[in-house]
């Protein structure tokens, strides 16, 4: 989330921008925001106009992403995991027949 609002950001260059002479360290002060900040919102504002603080990404929540995925995808997974599953039991079973075996061949 977004420290200050779109509107929060707009109130501030439009009261720099007024024209009342104030400086962006005093708005900033009055704002309480970093003078910095201020004149990177105006310099945003200027180039930008209205779409300066707009949103330029969005996120999805998960309940979002979890139907994104069709029915098809999701058991086209499932029988993926479950086939490497089995292949990585069957390959855990074959080395441990095979270990009893070389310690006895070191042994003799």
């Amino acid at each position: 989330m977004a420290k200050y609002t779109e509107q929060f950001k707009r109130s501030v260059v439009k009261d720099l921008l007024s024209g009342k002479g104030c400086s962006s360290r005093e708005v900033a002060r009055r704002h309480g925001v970093d003078h910095g900040t201020v004149r990177k919102w105006v310099a945003a504002w200027q180039a930008h106009g209205k779409a300066a603080f707009s949103k330029k990404y969005s996120h999805y929540d998960a309940r979002f992403k979890l139907e994104a995925r069709t029915k098809e995808e999701l058991l086209e997974e499932l029988n993926y995991l479950r086939m490497e599953n089995a292949y990585l039991k069957k390959l855990d079973a074959l080395i441990r027949s095979e270990s009893p075996k070389a310690q006895r061949k070191k042994r003799k």
